[in-house]
């Protein structure tokens, strides 16, 4: 089920959303050893028809924290935003790795010595610089996260399925990136392979998927420590 805050993807008898901290809906009730809200100081109640309602007390801490000012807050990120986030930034990095090595050997047909060197992922596919924008929007988005319990702007999409979505793309594109690798038609005594970069952009492109899918982001989040649900 969806947190009625934030839209994050709840799962079922979740207590709080690990995103924002919202209680779920059909797990209001207080136990013996639950702090009510009238303990938390600068919070007072006001009774309505409707039941109870919460709202901070004027002029109080609650009051900043209930506002919509940017305080930037990693504690707002779930165990899924981090995995994605870092392993994005991997991305990121390795994209200026060596991608591909390549090699001629002392009897080519181009009458050059035996050398060897070394190409980015950039400088082999141009295009792999939006990989580079993807990264940056992914990490922007998960800043701007961390500094609003209620994000400013409305969303077409759950978050989860916005930070899905721009990993997914990713990984297809660092996919296709790796399996094209230059060409040596018509070099004899050439040869090209993949390096570090490639296979660690893979990888990491491979796990931020894995982190934000719902089985991986249900098994990350579940055994996050309750402090920082």
């Amino acid at each position: 089920m969806a947190c009625t805050q934030c839209g994050y993807d709840v799962a079922a008898g979740t207590e709080v959303c690990p995103r924002c901290g919202t209680r779920a809906a059909g797990n209001t009730g207080y136990t013996e050893n639950t702090t009510r809200v009238t303990d938390i100081p600068g919070w007072t109640a006001a009774s309505g028809s409707a039941g109870p309602t919460w709202t901070p007390a004027s002029g109080s801490a609650g009051e900043a924290t209930a506002s919509t000012g940017y305080n930037f807050d990693a504690r707002r990120w779930t165990v899924s935003d981090k995995v994605a986030g870092v392993a994005s930034l991997v991305v990121l990095i390795s994209l200026f790795l060596p991608w591909f090595s390549g090699s001629v050997s002392a009897d080519n047909s181009l009458g050059l010595s035996a050398q060897s060197g070394s190409e980015s992922g950039t400088a082999a596919h141009g295009w792999l610089w939006l990989v580079f924008l993807i990264v940056l929007l992914i990490l922007a988005y998960l800043v701007v996260t961390a500094g609003f319990r209620v994000l400013p702007f409305k969303s077409p999409v759950r978050h989860d399925q916005l930070l899905l979505g721009a990993a997914g793309v990713n990984l297809l594109l660092v996919f296709i990136g790796f399996l094209l690798k230059p060409s040596t038609d018509g070099l004899a005594g050439v040869s090209i392979g993949w390096s570090i970069g490639a296979f660690l952009a893979l990888i990491a492109a491979l796990v931020a998927v894995v982190a934000l899918t719902p089985p991986g982001r249900q098994r990350l989040d579940s055994k996050a420590p309750a402090a920082v649900r």
